[in-house]
């Protein structure tokens, strides 16, 4: 009777273990700002394979740019074709045939036609995601808007859509790699620009602006981009009924929603701008290796012998080498910030008083300019400082700011 009560309880926790085990390797995947998805048979033979896009804005109301993040987040420091890897592999094997919300209750997915393949008209500004359909999916939230085929027509009525969603993964893997990938096949996704824990959740995050208001300026400007990823010359007539959004302000006393006829005037939407009064642009053009960046600017301090303890050349080449090939993080961009504004506060002195003249280089492998001076050097080592600061900067600013409303869009 004894040894029955044993198996039986070695029985429960044997089953327990196991399920706890399995448990843990589930993990959802967060999902906000202008986001399309879409299921696409072509990239692998016989299954769907989920692909997240999101259109690039550049202006004063553009969104900022994606991060990933379980925790410790990578901002991305460049556009591109990523892929979302388990344990270092791009590995695509669907959860499930297509996108369900198996019980999450309804699905509120604004749907739109894809009337260009989004694989052969990538933009260079643009961000795709390749990921394996999920078990099922959720909405992150939801929020009423309305559409029209013209700027002032909206014609559609008020209508609730999905402004985020969350991917529901039965097992997962330890570890989660961003993978470039130099083609569509999963197969060139190998260039891992990042790794990060499996802690149950992973983020994958575009941030309103700093300057967001109950206007919503910010998804009026990224709302008809997602729409031209889509349909570049509205040929479809399920597209050109919705062209363009309009955002609710707020409610009255009753619980009718308002719409603010002050937000029209900078709507990026409307053809007339005479009336606006317009913020700081907020244009990102820069792409930059933050390695490379940081291995030309010691180099260049080394071969003009710079000698001052303040420049930091021993501490950005301890990051040079850590970081080459891939994204920094967001508690690393931290640290390689500070060590930058020292050194270029000790590089600005030492501008002040060097006198003119020739580099002599201390190899001669190293290729000089006939007419190079130390001074010429180091102002324009002092310019890539900047340059590579205010880069950072705009890197680390991705996981502040306001949630966005843009609807979460299903391309059919």
């Amino acid at each position: 009777m004894k040894f029955a009560s044993l198996v039986v309880i070695w029985s429960a926790v044997f089953c327990c273990s196991l399920h706890s085990a399995h448990a843990a390797n589930r993990f959802d995947v967060v999902m906000e700002g202008p986001w399309i998805l879409y299921q696409d048979a072509n990239i692998i033979s016989g299954q769907n394979t989920l692909v997240a896009m999101a259109p690039g804005i550049n202006g004063p109301y553009a969104h900022k740019d994606p991060y990933l993040s379980t925790g410790d987040g990578i901002p991305f420091s460049s556009t591109g074709t990523f892929c979302i890897g388990f344990d270092g592999a791009c590995k695509l094997t669907p959860f499930s045939s297509s996108l369900t919300s198996d019980g999450y209750g309804s699905g509120q997915l604004l749907t739109l036609e894809m009337k260009q393949p989004w694989s052969s008209n990538r933009k260079a500004l643009n961000t795709y995601i390749l990921l394996p359909i999920p078990t099922s999916y959720s909405n992150d939230g939801t929020y009423t808007m309305r559409f029209g085929p013209k700027f002032g027509q909206y014609t559609t009525g008020d209508s609730t859509h999905s402004i985020g969603i969350v991917l529901h993964y039965d097992t997962g893997p330890a570890q989660f790699n961003l993978l470039m990938c130099s083609k569509i096949a999963p197969v060139t996704c190998t260039d891992n620009k990042g790794t990060l824990d499996n802690s149950g959740t992973l983020q994958i995050m575009m941030k309103a602006p700093d300057n967001v208001d109950a206007c919503d300026l910010h998804v009026r400007a990224a709302y008809p981009q997602m729409v031209y990823l889509l349909d570049p010359t509205l040929l479809s007539p399920t597209n050109q009924k919705v062209r363009v959004i309009d955002i609710p302000y707020g409610k009255d006393d009753t619980g009718a929603l308002v719409y603010n006829q002050a937000c029209y005037d900078c709507d990026a939407q409307n053809p007339n701008q005479s009336n606006c009064t317009q913020l700081a642009a907020n244009y990102h053009t820069m792409n930059l290796d933050i390695s490379e960046q940081l291995v030309a600017i010691t180099d260049t301090l080394d071969r003009v012998h710079a000698k001052s303890d303040g420049l930091q050349i021993k501490e950005m080449q301890s990051w040079s080498k850590p970081l080459a090939g891939r994204f920094a993080k967001f508690s690393e961009l931290h640290t390689i910030s500070k060590i930058l504004h020292s050194s270029m506060n000790s590089l600005s002195n030492l501008v002040l008083t060097t006198k003119d003249s020739q580099i002599e280089p201390k190899d001669k492998h190293i290729e000089q300019r006939a007419d190079a001076s130390i001074l010429d050097a180091l102002r324009s080592t002092l310019e890539r400082e900047n340059r590579l600061a205010a880069f950072i900067e705009f890197l680390d600013a991705t996981k502040t700011g306001n949630d966005c409303r843009a609807p979460t869009i299903l391309a059919q």
